[in-house]
């Protein structure tokens, strides 16, 4: 192959590859409110917000404590269930967050 082949196939594959994808990860921050409840707001990483995606609370055994829908500010404020639980984001395959009650102020 001649060196101008080369060169135009070289600068071909650079220009025509692929960029990355900007990663983003999802967030998760979680607070207690008045006494008795949780406030939890979930996004991403790049910034995106992540209303009407369903936010769970779990119980140590798996098992479904609270169900919600995060409002239009990425929110979801539920009662603080007694004794240990998760919260958990989950945006998909690869794209979870989750809280642990005792990291909940």
């Amino acid at each position: 192959m001649s060196a101008r082949v080369l060169t135009v196939t070289a600068v071909a594959v650079l220009v025509l590859a692929p960029l990355p994808a900007q990663a983003h990860y999802p967030l998760l921050d979680c607070r207690g409110d008045a006494p008795g409840t949780v406030t939890c707001t979930a996004g991403f990483s790049n910034g995106a917000r992540a209303a009407g995606m369903a936010l769970e609370v779990l119980a140590p055994d798996g098992a479904l404590l609270v169900r919600g829908t995060l409002d239009p500010r990425s929110s979801f404020t539920f009662s603080r269930p007694a004794g240990a639980f998760t919260v958990l984001f989950d945006a998909g395959p690869g794209h979870t967050a989750e809280v642990e009650h005792g990291a909940i102020p």
